[in-house]
């Protein structure tokens, strides 16, 4: 089961850290070794609410910050504790009514206090922190459930699945397309299609757009994820680049700003992402 802590963990000052949603959906959908999906419990430790508060106020609390469809049932999954954790004693009553003990729980926290506080509990915990300078192992929730299947679940292809896809999509815009099966001690191994420049004159005024392209990729795990991302293949770079000269020559690729129409005889268009990159995208197989 995972357990998490709410001030400088998932939140600060009301506000939720980038991408926790996304990560606690993922941890939703994780399977355990005896087929169940994994119980999430919630220390509520900002202050704002007393240790007796009731189920009805600490649903409102979670409702204000985003959080209430994680913690559907509040009187049992979420703890009001007046410090970091509850004393030992509370604490294991808490895990206890979830179903879960000391041996069977992971902490995830933003307090290196709370991690040496577990290791004493013979619990298990991993930290957060967005500062690189800080000891950490994750330093963004689109990072946390892929340290925790390759920490806790190697051998659990679809729990590693499901934590690459978030990763990739959030931290490199790339899409998953395959991965080697993760060891202890190695780094992971897979292929990603990638957003990747074309540039050349041929393309005319379509020079510098986007394509997605299958490269290689290799995940240090040592530490907060740090990807390593090989050049595309050369000779794939060339056929994409005849295909789009191809496109272009049939006039099936077209520009679009905001919600602009396409004409009928268009196929794919080129869209300006945020980063301000110009990306070819298929909006449909054959031309109208």
């Amino acid at each position: 089961m995972f357990v998490l802590q709410l001030d400088g963990t998932l939140a600060r000052e009301g506000t939720l850290f980038p991408h926790v949603d996304a990560a606690l959906e993922t941890f939703g959908r994780f399977g355990t070794h005896g087929g169940e999906r994994p119980k999430i419990g919630l220390v509520h430790d900002s202050g704002t609410l007393d240790e007796d508060a009731s189920a009805g106020e600490i649903r409102e609390e979670l409702k204000a910050l985003g959080l209430a469809r994680f913690f559907r049932r509040p009187s049992k999954q979420v703890v009001v504790s007046g410090s970091r954790l509850p004393d030992r004693e509370a604490f294991a009553d808490w895990l206890g009514g979830l179903g879960g003990d000391f041996d069977r729980a992971l902490l995830l926290t933003g307090q290196r206090s709370c991690v040496r506080r577990c290791g004493r509990y013979g619990m298990a915990a991993l930290r957060f922190a967005r500062s690189s300078r800080a000891e950490r192992d994750f330093g963004d929730w689109s990072e946390a459930p892929l340290v925790v299947a390759w920490r806790f679940f190697p051998e659990d292809q679809a729990n590693v699945k499901m934590a690459l896809q978030l990763f990739l999509e959030v931290r490199h815009g790339a899409e998953l397309v395959s991965f080697d099966p993760p060891t202890p001690t190695g780094p992971l191994t897979l292929v990603a299609k990638t957003w990747q420049p074309l540039t050349s004159k041929r393309l005319g005024k379509l020079s510098g757009v986007h394509v997605r392209l299958p490269v290689q990729m290799r995940l240090e795990m040592q530490g907060t994820p740090r990807a390593v991302i090989s050049a595309p293949d050369h000779d794939a770079l060339e056929d994409v680049e005849q295909f789009v000269c191809a496109l272009r020559e049939h006039g099936v690729i077209q520009e679009v700003k905001g919600n602009g129409r396409l004409s009928p005889s268009v196929t794919h268009v080129v869209e300006e992402d945020s980063s301000g990159r110009r990306l070819l995208v298929r909006r449909r197989f054959s031309s109208r």
